[in-house]
């Protein structure tokens, strides 16, 4: 019991931490706004700030959460473990460059439906 009155007592005082760290900085940047344009009360530039920093904080931590997705999978997906199942074979390979290299001289060999422009210049 006493460790998890430990752990509450420590998430509590973070979220208080980080409560005071977005709203001393959302009230800095209302505080800013304020004074740029001084037609726009204080208070309103405050909610600004705040609302404004907690949704920046929000976009900041979604995006390295999905870097670190992103890496996880790309480890996970190349590591030694992996099955070898999902590679082509060197047969495979080789078949499909021959196809491509046939597409190819294929299209080379058809002659250009565009029509060439017409070129008159005078000089």
């Amino acid at each position: 019991m006493k460790s998890i009155a430990m752990v509450v007592a420590m998430l509590g005082i973070m979220l208080l931490t980080m409560m005071s760290v977005l709203l001393g900085i959302g009230v800095g940047a209302g505080w800013l706004v304020h004074w740029f344009l001084p037609s726009i009360e204080l208070g309103s530039a405050v909610v600004v700030g705040v609302l404004a920093t907690g949704l920046g904080i929000a976009f900041c931590a979604a995006i390295v959460n999905q870097i670190q997705i992103m890496i996880a999978d790309a480890s996970s997906k190349y590591s030694d473990d992996s099955e070898d199942s999902d590679l082509l074979s060197e047969d495979q390979v080789d078949k499909i460059a021959e196809q491509l290299t046939e597409a190819f001289l294929f299209r080379m060999a058809i002659p250009s439906s565009r029509a060439k422009p017409k070129t008159n210049r005078t000089r």
